[in-house]
Formats: C-alpha cells, sequence, structure tokens
C-alpha cells in the first residue's frame, strides 16, 4: 500500500469531514493517508474555527515575527512515505526542506497559486513563484487557481483542481430538520414578524472582511427598508466595533460563533446574505440554505468567489457602496428576482461537496504517485 502524508498547518472544524472523506477514497485507491497538523497562530486563535481529528498527528509549531514565520518540522513523519502534501505558503519555512532536499519523495502543493489579497508584488510574490515550481503535482482550490499556478511555469497537465469546499451536507440535514416551533421560537425571541426582511453575515471578523463597510451598508439598507433586520455571526478583531453597533441599533444582531443548528436557524430565517469583503468557503453556506450573497468587486475574494454566477446564484457590484445598496434593495422588493437566485443557489450546491472534492484530491494523489519525480527537471 503506498502512503502520502498531508501536512496542515492548523485544523479547522469545516476540514475535519473533508479529511475522514478523502481517507475513505485514498483507501479505495489502496492509498494510506497520514494526517498531521498544528496549532494555530495567536491571531488565528481569535477566529475561533479550531477543529480537531482524532486520528491525526500533532506537530510541534512555532512562530516569530508575529506569526510571518512558522516552523513546523515533520521530518519524523516520513518513513516510508511515498508523497507529502503541503501547503503552498511562504511563511512555512520548514517545507522547503523537503522541496529541495527529499529527492526519493513526490511533493504536491496545495493552495491558490499566490496571494490573492495583495495587490503590490514584492520579492516576497517572486519566491513564491520560484518555489511553486518546485513540485511533482499541484492541487489547486478552484479554476481560477489554474492560471494562477501555470503562471509560474508549471505544466497544466500536472495540475489538479479540487473545487474547494465543506461539509455542506451537514448544513443541509440540519436546515431540512428544523421544526417549525424552533423556527417561530427563533423569530419570536428576535422580534421577526411576516413582513420582516433579514439580512445576515456569517464569517470572521477582521479587516479583509470589510466589517466598516458592511455596517454602514446596512444602515443604508435601513433607512430604505424600515422592516430590515440584521443579524451577524462570527468572531475576530472586529468584534468590538460590531458589539458598539448593536448597543447603538437593536435591530442588529451579534450571535458570536454560530455553529450546527443555531447556525442552520439562522440562514432558514434570512432572506439574503451579505458579506462586500473577502468571500471564501461562506459561499457554500449560501448555496446550501438557498440565501444568496452579495458581495462586491474588492479585489479580496478568495478563489472560491468562482463558484458566484453573477445574477445567478449570488450578486456581485461595483466597489461602490451606493450601487451595492441599490443592488440589494431591488432584491429585497423584488420576489421573483430573489426566487431565481435561490434557484441558482440550490443547482450550485449540488456541484461543490465535500465528498467531490475528497475524489478530486484523491485523483491528484494517484496520478502522481504513477508517475516518475518531476521537480528536478
Amino acid at each position: 500500500m503506498k502512503k502520502v502524508l498531508v501536512i496542515q498547518k492548523r485544523m479547522t472544524h469545516y476540514r475535519e469531514a473533508f479529511f475522514e472523506s478523502l481517507k475513505l477514497q485514498l483507501e479505495k485507491k489502496d492509498i494510506q493517508l497520514i494526517l498531521a497538523y498544528g496549532e494555530p497562530s495567536s491571531e488565528e486563535k481569535t477566529k475561533g474555527d479550531q477543529g480537531n481529528v482524532e486520528w491525526a498527528f500533532k506537530l510541534n509549531t512555532k512562530y516569530f515575527l508575529n506569526g510571518k514565520i512558522c516552523w513546523q518540522p515533520f521530518d519524523h513523519l516520513i518513513k516510508n512515505v511515498d508523497a507529502i502534501v503541503f501547503a503552498h505558503e511562504n511563511k512555512l519555512i520548514f517545507n522547503l526542506i523537503p522541496q529541495w532536499f527529499y529527492t526519493n519523495r513526490k511533493i504536491i502543493l496545495w493552495g491558490h497559486g499566490e496571494n490573492l489579497q495583495k495587490k503590490n508584488k514584492d520579492i516576497r510574490d517572486y519566491f513564491k513563484k520560484i518555489t511553486a515550481r518546485k513540485a511533482d503535482w499541484w492541487l489547486g482550490y478552484t479554476e481560477m487557481s489554474r492560471p494562477l499556478i501555470s503562471s509560474s511555469g508549471f505544466p497544466n497537465n500536472r495540475i489538479t483542481i479540487l473545487n474547494n469546499s465543506i461539509d455542506t451536507n451537514k448544513l443541509k440535514n440540519n436546515i431540512d430538520n428544523l421544526n417549525k416551533e424552533e423556527i417561530e421560537e427563533f423569530k419570536e425571541k428576535y422580534n421577526i414578524y411576516s413582513n420582516s426582511k433579514v439580512g445576515v453575515y456569517i464569517g470572521s471578523l477582521y479587516d479583509d472582511k470589510r466589517i466598516e463597510f458592511l455596517l454602514e451598508s446596512i444602515l443604508m439598507i435601513k433607512e430604505k427598508n424600515p422592516n430590515f433586520v440584521f443579524f451577524i455571526a462570527g468572531k475576530g478583531e472586529k468584534e468590538s466595533i460590531v458589539k458598539d453597533y448593536t448597543n447603538k441599533y437593536p435591530w442588529i444582531n451579534y450571535l458570536g460563533l454560530v455553529k450546527n443548528k443555531d447556525k442552520a436557524l439562522l440562514l432558514s430565517i434570512s432572506k439574503i446574505m451579505i458579506n462586500p469583503g473577502l468571500v471564501g468557503l461562506g459561499i457554500l453556506d449560501s448555496f446550501v440554505s438557498k440565501t444568496p450573497m452579495f458581495t462586491t468587486d474588492c479585489g479580496l475574494h478568495s478563489p472560491e468567489i468562482s463558484y458566484l454566477e453573477n445574477n445567478i446564484n449570488g450578486v456581485m457590484t461595483n466597489n461602490d457602496i451606493n450601487i451595492y445598496i441599490e443592488k440589494i434593495d431591488y432584491y429585497l422588493n423584488n420576489e421573483e428576482s430573489i426566487f431565481k437566485l435561490m434557484k441558482g443557489c440550490e443547482n450550485s450546491s449540488k456541484l461543490y461537496t465535500v465528498e467531490n472534492m475528497a475524489k478530486n484530491f484523491a485523483e491528484g494523489i494517484d496520478s502522481v504517485l504513477k508517475l516518475p519525480i518531476y521537480r528536478f527537471k
């Protein structure tokens, strides 16, 4: 049986189901998965999204320069391993050792291809282009990743696109299993009436999410729609700003981190999802719950933004708050148009699943194990 070692800098709760599924998919191909991960940085801990996989190895992890450098050695796990998968990040400096010196093991990089949140390129980006070529295979998050990876000079026929996802079945089941009493109790608790128009933000609270833009937006929406109610769910460094707004405006509700049935309840009563900043895997919540996502062309998005088909399964406007509000107001007051978006969300939810992602990942691993080492050519 072949063995593949997959390294994660840290484990998040939304990756747990993926690795369970990947383990099964690899076993079908007679490949053993060895999973190892380390500790989050102090900044990452504030997100409150830590996860745990019982059968994985835990790595000793040290951060330097305010988390800009991470030392996470895994050389003690490589015995009899045929391939190693790890993230393509400059901060993970131990990874350079296997890329250049583990000459008898396949190296598979997993990532975006470049930093999508960074506008001005510098020497770190050029270094990343060099390390991107030092691989035997690439696992790209979405089709948006392919040209970014290829631009480094890496061959296109050695790239597998994963269609990055999370465990959408769990959320769908939680929504489907809600009963009328639970929903009515939730509505009563937060003064939501039959004519209320409910919006929601679910995600981390940090700079790239543009929380200030979000808060300004919902105030403007409220001016046009007196029956508008908004919920914010998540944790992060902008939490105090959010709490200031909830104290001042009783129609803004801050719930902290929500999971499982609480998340299902929140999405089930929401009409739209408002996120003017970075959109990543959260778009899958939008699809599964049929709660259309409204965002802006802010230049901060993760590759999963490629799943959004404008005016079909969500909406992206120019990065102008007035245009953004105008579009949201239109859909809040046009039932036929919002229904079309909901239908688009439902269709997309069937495409982007953790099971499909695990199958794609396993196919990539299987492919590289059948080929000779490439990165030293």
